[in-house]
């Protein structure tokens, strides 16, 4: 569908946003995903909603499980990392493979790195700067990731 779903963002996005704000675990990692895939389908338009969505997704974060769990990210083709394919769901009822917790986390770290690379400038040194758009105790978590990634004061790198 690419970029042409962005004239259904009005209609989508405030749908994801609620399910990724739901009560349980698997309903979120799903939404995270399905946002993840709007996002990179649409990212040229989403500096306009960069902030609105990172405030959603902060909130979420903030008493979700950790982001970017340990071994969960696998290069894609462009040579960035993508999150690993969520684990069939007969295979996480047999206790193999990941939770829908380490699922949501992985998926809510793809979409912080979506809104951090799509998002705008003045996005990112709002986050770098900590200002209202970071969100609180998940917007601090979100903020850590994204700044471990990129190049810059922020990071680090001189």
């Amino acid at each position: 569908m690419g970029l042409a779903q962005v004239r259904h963002w009005a209609r989508l996005l405030p749908l994801l946003l609620a399910w990724a704000a739901g009560p349980d675990a698997g309903a979120r990692a799903r939404a995270l995903r399905a946002l993840h895939a709007a996002l990179r389908a649409g990212w040229p338009r989403l500096p306009p909603h960069a902030r609105l969505i990172w405030r959603h997704l902060a909130a979420t974060a903030a008493w979700g499980p950790a982001l970017g769990a340990e071994g969960a990210r696998e290069p894609d083709e462009g040579g960035g990392a993508t999150p690993a394919a969520p684990q069939p769901a007969h295979a996480r009822e047999a206790g193999q493979g990941l939770g829908n917790a380490a699922e949501e986390g992985r998926w809510a770290a793809a979409v912080a790195e979506v809104l951090w690379w799509a998002g705008g400038e003045a996005f990112r040194e709002e986050v770098r700067g900590g200002s209202e758009a970071a969100g609180g105790p998940g917007g601090c978590r979100l903020r850590a990731h994204v700044l471990a990634l990129a190049p810059g004061p922020a990071a680090g790198v001189v």
